[in-house]
């Protein structure tokens, strides 16, 4: 894949992601909204001293 697909590529996505939703070749349209959002709620950002620290309680 060229460096300008793969531009081209992430712009896409990120415009999908900032609509919620992206239009199927089928022309259905698609909602991800509602996972997005549960993805987002359930995102957890550790850094670096605190996974160290898990990796101590799990390893």
């Amino acid at each position: 894949m060229s460096r300008h697909r793969r531009r081209t590529t992430a712009q896409e996505t990120v415009a999908i992601l900032e609509r919620g939703s992206y239009t199927a070749p089928s022309g259905r349209a698609v909602s991800i909204a509602d996972g997005l959002a549960r993805a987002v709620e359930g995102t957890v950002l550790y850094r670096p001293d605190e996974l160290d620290a898990l990796l101590d309680v799990f390893a």
